[in-house]
């Protein structure tokens, strides 16, 4: 396009007239400031030549939405005076589609490298390492359901293993050449959570791609989708999640189209869903719906079998990774099997790591292992001792005393010491009021979290 110095549009090519969707008639003999005041740009690169007398590029959008290059470049005569200005208009919007084609292959493409290093660890042994018989009863069920499509509810406290089983379900099913895909539903902002499930269209909302983007859904199609912490899952997102369960198909944020998707679905919580169904904080047909096979995953204390030879796996793992070998003392064995683990396998793992990297002798000892680990330790192998003789009434006042009282230190409130000890939360709350009573208001009291 070329334009006068008075900012009068003088000449037009075809090219011009494809790119902008303008016709020639429309635009010669009419000034470049008209176009701007009618809407078809945001500004005039005509005045901002002029202005600056020096070439000026800048980025807009045409009438047809495509994202144009604009490049004025004045034209001078001998005394130096701007007599026109010549108009570049260059098309990204194949650029821009292209670029980010080419970044959606490369996320995909680390989606795909880590699914394969996943799948490799997982042939190379990192699946499982169990013997206990609780355990083994979860593997087995695992293994019945993986020839499935039923939905799996994977329930135990933090670091039990969840997302191992869920990975040992999905490689044993029929969908193992398909992806598998984990979101932590409690990690993600509602704000993005929608979308990072659902997707969304073009111009959804602000700062949305241009070109919209696939949720997770879509991402999994014939496959095996986890939604862990799926207990901090918003109730708004619940509805939806539900019809997506339910109907095999998704609606993305923005978009009028019914997506149909193939989907195993896995969920994992170490929080009691039943309980939030009955105060109203997680839906009661989500809940049925997720339900169907529940799966009780038992914490790291309840499998006591499995500690040393997960820490002889955990030892290897890392001898393999850092090519630093060591070895653990019978007496670090013995903490080891006596600790309480409220961490489970993701502690184990921890601390292991830690200690073989750090540990500057080749035997790891008791005095390598950190300080608060074996207080713990000591406190939670130390046995009930009889150092007098009193009354047998106040003798069990006494010893439930100190042993709720040592719940309570170790776990912080009434509900997990009362999971410990074995005895309902009521029983606990019972207890201590008993006891305050006996103990009269002078003696020290046992917190009630």
């Amino acid at each position: 396009m070329i334009a006068r110095r008075d900012g009068v549009v003088s000449q037009v090519n075809k090219a011009y007239v494809k790119m902008t969707g303008l016709k020639s008639e429309n635009i010669v003999g009419r000034p470049f400031q008209k176009l701007v005041e009618d809407g078809y740009y945001a500004s005039s690169i005509i005045e901002a030549v002029l202005r600056k007398r020096k070439a000026v590029t800048n980025l807009q959008t045409s009438p047809l939405g495509n994202r144009l290059l604009i490049t004025g470049n004045p034209v001078a005569n001998d005394r130096g005076e701007i007599v026109r200005v010549v108009v570049n208009v260059r098309d990204l919007t194949e650029f821009e589609k292209l670029r980010q084609e080419l970044l959606n292959s490369k996320n995909l493409n680390r989606r795909y490298q880590a699914e394969l290093h996943s799948r490799k660890d997982w042939q190379n042994g990192e699946k499982l390492t169990t013997r206990s018989p609780e355990m083994q009863d979860v593997l087995d069920l695992c293994a019945r359901v993986a020839h499935v499509d039923s939905t799996v509810l994977l329930v135990g406290d933090s670091g039990a293993g969840k997302e191992v089983l869920a990975k040992h379900i999905h490689y044993n099913s029929a969908r193992k050449e398909g992806p598998f895909i984990k979101i932590n539903c409690g990690a993600i902002p509602e704000t993005l959570l929608e979308s990072e499930l659902f997707g969304y269209e073009r111009g959804a909302f602000t700062g949305a791609s241009k070109d919209g983007k696939p949720g997770i859904f879509e991402m999994a199609h014939n496959g095996t989708l986890l939604l862990d912490e799926i207990g901090d899952l918003p109730l708004s997102l619940q509805v939806k999640l539900l019809r997506a369960i339910q109907d095999k198909e998704i609606t993305r944020i923005g978009g009028t189209k019914t997506l149909n998707v193939n989907v195993r679905i896995l969920a994992a919580t170490n929080r009691k869903l039943a309980e939030m169904v009955q105060q109203g904080t997680f839906r009661e047909d989500l809940y049925f719906r997720l339900n169907v096979v529940p799966v009780q995953i038992p914490p790291l204390r309840d499998r006591r079998p499995d500690i040393i030879p997960l820490l002889y796996h955990f030892c290897d793992k890392y001898h393999k990774k850092y090519n630093i070998r060591k070895q653990f003392s019978p007496d670090v064995l013995k903490e080891f099997y006596e600790y309480h683990w409220p961490g489970n396998i993701r502690e184990l793992e921890n601390i292991v790591e830690r200690l073989v990297v750090t540990a500057p002798e080749t035997v790891i000892t008791p005095a390598h292992l950190p300080e608060s680990f074996r207080q713990v330790a000591k406190s939670a192998s130390a046995k009930i001792i009889v150092q007098g003789v009193m009354p047998y009434k106040e003798a069990l006042l006494e010893m439930e005393h100190s042993l709720i009282g040592e719940a309570l230190s170790l776990y912080g409130s009434t509900y997990k010491a009362a999971k410990v000890l074995g005895i309902d939360q009521s029983t606990v709350i019972r207890k201590l009021q008993k006891i305050r009573k006996y103990r009269g208001n002078t003696q020290e009291k046992p917190n009630i979290v």
